[in-house]
Order: C-alpha cells, then sequence, then structure tokens
C-alpha cells in the first residue's frame, strides 16, 4: 500500500495525472479510508478542473480526518468555485475555528459573504485576513471590490493600490482600478496606470481596450477606430466584446461614420442579448404596461387618488422619464442644491411593487377597496426602504428612477401629494440614444436592442403617461431636455419653484461638484461632470435614414410635446 501511494505523489510530481489516478483509485477500492488517496486524489482533480470530484474526495477526508484546517480552507474554495457559497463559509468557518490566524480561510469566507451580496460581513473578513498577514495581495484586492460594491471609492482605490503594492504581476487588480478611474472620470490616474501596467503587460487585449476606454474620454476618436477594430474578445469574453463594440460605435459616432457607428451598435446589441436571451424577455415589461393601460382606459372614473387619507408634506418626489430623456442632467443639477438629496436609481419602487402585489396578487382593481391601515402600512414601507438610501439629511429627497414612470398611478395611490418631476427629450434623440447605450439586460432593457423595439416601447410607455395624467390627478412638471440645454437658468429655476425652493448659485457649477461625486449608477456617469453641452440635441437627424426604414412612427408624441 506505502509503495503505490509513493509512486502516485511521484506521478504527480511528473503531471502524470492518469497514471495518479489509477493508483489512488486502486488504493481505494482496497481502504476506501485512506486520508491521504482521498486527499491527494481531491487535489489532482481540482487541479485538472473537475471540482465535483474533488469536492466528493474532500468531503470524505474531512470525515475521515475532521482536525486539519488546510482541507476545510480546500473545500471552501471548491465550493466557491461551486457556487455553492453557504458550503463554503461553513468551510471556512471550521478551518478558521481550527487555526484563528488562518488568513487564506478569511479571504475565502470573504469571498463566499461577497458573492452572496453580504458586503459587510465579507469586509470584516478581509480585514480579518489582512491584520493576520498584511502582505495578502488577494484580500486587499478581494476588499478593493467589496468598497466599491459599498460605494467606498477612496477606500476601494486605496484597497487596490495595496494589493499592487504587495504584488505588482497581479492584472486583475490593474484592471479593477483602472475600471474604477474610468467610472471616477479620473483621467490623469487612469493614463497614469495604464501605461504603467501596459510595461508589465505588453499586448495585453484587455489593457487595450481600457485604453479604448480613455481614448474616448480624451476625444482621441480616430485611434480608436483603428485600436478597437484590431481587437476581439468573442472566444474570450463577451461581455468585453460588446464593450469594444460599444465603444467603437460611438467613436466612429464622433467622427462622423454614422453607417458604420450603426452597424457596431446592432451588432453590440445583438451579442448582448445572445448571452441573456435566457434571462430576459422584453414582453414581461411590455404586458405591464398594456395592462395598466387596459385597465385606467376602461376605468376613467376611478376615485383612485386618497383625498380623504391625511396628506403629508413629506410624500415623495420622483424623477421620471423615457431613458436617455436628461434624468441624469436633472440628477446632477438637483443634487447641487443645499437642500436637496437625489436617491440615485436604487429599486425602492420595484421592492414597493413587489410587496404591493403579495397584497393585492397583482390585481389593480383590488386597489379601490384597499383599507387606511394597508395604505398606512405600505407608506410605511416605502419610506423604510428609501431610508436605507438617504445619506444627508437635507429637506428634500427625491427618487430618481425612470421607469419609475410605469408605476406612477400605484404610487399616487398611496402617496396622493406625491410630485413628479417628467422629464421630456426629443421622441427621436431619446429612442436612438436608448439604442445606443449598452444597458445591463433586464427585462425593461430587453426592449432597447433595435431601434424599432425602442420606438415601440416609447409610443407604449408614453401612451401610458398620457392615460394616467388624462385620469388621474397626477401633480408633475415636464421639462425639456432642450430647454435645459438652451435656457438653463430659467428652466431650473421653473423647476425649482415646483419643488418650493429657492435658486442657489451653487446649481450654475454643478458640473465642477458633479466631479467630485465618486462612485455614479447610472449608466450616464462618463457625462455628468461636464457642463451643458448642446451636441446630442436633434443627434437624431444623422440616422434619419434609419428611421426612414422603421414603419412605426413617432409623430403623435412629436406633436403632443411640440417637436419637429
Amino acid at each position: 500500500m506505502q509503495n503505490d501511494l509513493d509512486l502516485a505523489l511521484e506521478k504527480i510530481k511528473n503531471k502524470d495525472f492518469p497514471e495518479a489516478i489509477k493508483l489512488y483509485e486502486k488504493i481505494l477500492n482496497q481502504e476506501p479510508e485512506n486520508f491521504d488517496a482521498n486527499l491527494n486524489l481531491g487535489s489532482i482533480y481540482a487541479q485538472t478542473k473537475n471540482f465535483s470530484k474533488a469536492s466528493e474526495l474532500w468531503s470524505k477526508a474531512i470525515k475521515i480526518n475532521p482536525k486539519i484546517p488546510d482541507v476545510h480552507n480546500n473545500l471552501a474554495m471548491i465550493e466557491i468555485t461551486l457556487k455553492n457559497y453557504d458550503k463554503a463559509i461553513e468551510y471556512a468557518q471550521n478551518a478558521i475555528k481550527l487555526n484563528p490566524n488562518f488568513f487564506l480561510a478569511f479571504n475565502n469566507l470573504g469571498i463566499a459573504q461577497k458573492e452572496k451580496g453580504n458586503y459587510e460581513e465579507a469586509k470584516s473578513s478581509f480585514q480579518k485576513s489582512i491584520s493576520i498577514n498584511s502582505k495578502g495581495f488577494l484580500a486587499y484586492y478581494n476588499l478593493g471590490i467589496v468598497n466599491y460594491e459599498l460605494n467606498d471609492a477612496v477606500n476601494s482605490e486605496e484597497s487596490y493600490i495595496k494589493s499592487i503594492e504587495n504584488n505588482p504581476k497581479y492584472i486583475s487588480t490593474y484592471i479593477n482600478l483602472l475600471n474604477l478611474y474610468e467610472k471616477l472620470n479620473k483621467t490623469e490616474k487612469l493614463e497614469k496606470l495604464l501605461n504603467q501596467a501596459k510595461k508589465i503587460f505588453p499586448g495585453n487585449d484587455t489593457l487595450k481596450l481600457i485604453e479604448g476606454k480613455l481614448n474616448f474620454k480624451i476625444k482621441n476618436y480616430e485611434k480608436n477606430s483603428t485600436l478597437l477594430q484590431s481587437l476581439n474578445f468573442n472566444n474570450t469574453n463577451k461581455n468585453r466584446e460588446i464593450l469594444r463594440l460599444t465603444i467603437l460605435a460611438k467613436s466612429l459616432d464622433k467622427i462622423g461614420n454614422y453607417t458604420d457607428a450603426f452597424k457596431y451598435f446592432k451588432e453590440a446589441n445583438n451579442l448582448n442579448y445572445e448571452i441573456n436571451k435566457n434571462k430576459v424577455d422584453k414582453n414581461r415589461t411590455l404586458e405591464t404596461i398594456e395592462r395598466r393601460i387596459n385597465f385606467f382606459k376602461n376605468n376613467e372614473n376611478l376615485k383612485w387618488n386618497n383625498k380623504n387619507q391625511e396628506i403629508s408634506d413629506n410624500d415623495p418626489i420622483f424623477l421620471v422619464g423615457f431613458p436617455r430623456s436628461g434624468t441624469t442632467l436633472l440628477d446632477t443639477i438637483l443634487r447641487t442644491h443645499p437642500k436637496v438629496n437625489v436617491i440615485e436609481e436604487k429599486p425602492i419602487i420595484s421592492k414597493f411593487i413587489e410587496n404591493l402585489n403579495i397584497k393585492i396578487n397583482s390585481n389593480l382593481e383590488k386597489l379601490n377597496s384597499l383599507d387606511e391601515k394597508s395604505i398606512s402600512d405600505m407608506r410605511s414601507f416605502y419610506f423604510k426602504i428609501r431610508e436605507k438610501y438617504i445619506y444627508e439629511n437635507k429637506e428634500i429627497n427625491i427618487d430618481k428612477m425612470p421607469l419609475n414612470l410605469i408605476h406612477a398611478a400605484e404610487i399616487i395611490k398611496f402617496f396622493p401629494n406625491a410630485k413628479f418631476i417628467f422629464a421630456i427629450r426629443h421622441p427621436r434623440d431619446c429612442v436612438l440614444s436608448s439604442f445606443m447605450q449598452s444597458f445591463s439586460l433586464n427585462d425593461s432593457m430587453a426592449n432597447f436592442l433595435t431601434l424599432e423595439d425602442s420606438i415601440i416601447f416609447y409610443n407604449k410607455l408614453m401612451e401610458l403617461w398620457n392615460i394616467y395624467t388624462s385620469s388621474l390627478e397626477i401633480n408633475f412638471h415636464m421639462i425639456k431636455y432642450e430647454d435645459v440645454v438652451s435656457n438653463f437658468s430659467e428652466t431650473i429655476n421653473n423647476l425649482l419653484q415646483y419643488l418650493n425652493i429657492e435658486w442657489s448659485d451653487e446649481i450654475i457649477k454643478f458640473h465642477e461638484t458633479a466631479a467630485k461625486r465618486g462612485l455614479i449608477s447610472t449608466p450616464s456617469y462618463d457625462q455628468v461632470n461636464r457642463p451643458i453641452y448642446s451636441e446630442s440635441v436633434g443627434r437624431w437627424k444623422n440616422y434619419e435614414k434609419e428611421f426612414l426604414n422603421i414603419k412605426i412612427s413617432l409623430d403623435t408624441w412629436m406633436k403632443k410635446f411640440n417637436y419637429r
């Protein structure tokens, strides 16, 4: 038996895994409880990426001898790979019980907690790992990720820098830090670190892609048309391929090559759909809208607003509109005011609606008969969720999520005094910009993968809004993107008057304040630190032929909103 064990180890050293496997299987047939055979055979399977088999053998090894912390930690790593995060946490914690100074186990514990979305717990685990071993570059790397998820850009940057100091040859850290700088619009730091990384990892395609992001920021569009066409991530990382196609398309758009730009936007969207088609369904959002259209069309005399209900001066304010209608610009301007918080694209209303649907079984008719307690409970539920996202105590809190527009009816059922800032932009500019934006796909965003689908979505959403405003008492202020661009002071002052707050000169410097904001959730993060610019007004004219190829029209809304 010992001879076989020694021979198997020799085979492992020589990377002769097939022969080693045969020997260990022979040993286990004779002695199933042999600890070394289970442990080492599991290691072979782990190295050859048969993780399920590795998990099975190491689990057996632990039953034979549960007092070796390394085995528990190895199992934690395997279960993380298999996405069994609860098991991974259990094994990592067992390893730590056996060895309280096991920094690698704390790191694995943190990874599993992070993958479950428990970011504060994960942060504590990574910090513990670092406190035991201050040279642990992976713990710093993971801490950088967690701090990013916690919207802590300062400490995210610091953690990545520490990781690089401890291991300057780990490219993932550079990539994450470079992307952080790009997200923060820190162009100088981005360029400096990129040049450093290119020297260490010459010819790396991912770094070239990040260089493409930088080129776009510094308006080196011509260079991108060459650089990005030389890359292809189809066989390695399709999400990076989508990014490559999108940046290339945007660069070509900037230099006036609209035909090729449109082609690459289409390719990016087609690929986005290909990798997400089993997760999203554009029709689900369209059906949600259609149900509301039919319901309110056929129930025009609803006593929807609860005017007998006590009205709070603190009823919420919502910033809504079709995506790419200027909501991010308004968000950036408004949050500059010393009395205003803007809660940026958080799932407050989506959670509110989920909870409501449980109560009414998604039956809008049942909203008519809700008692005062149910209404009060739902109001409290909204404020409880919202409170999590309010980081400063200010007089006014604005809930910004463009497509909350869909649920405006439910909102005013519970908040009759709610205000809506309704952002509007030329319909053709709106749908074109949505088509050109590489959104993270969900059921709603899946409606922007073609220009035609974007138009269909726009028509349906505006039809719903028109029905809402015709049949319900909605207190809203419509604000045009074009008016903000052409007549800033008057347009914004009118908005402030609607919100019952005075003008602040801080607003004029909104783009300077925006540059200091830190992490920004919206897809328009790269635009928020720019002063008012007009180049996006009338952009659709560059793609007029694409609109002419589509039979569906936006004329109804162009006329209604006074656009030509």
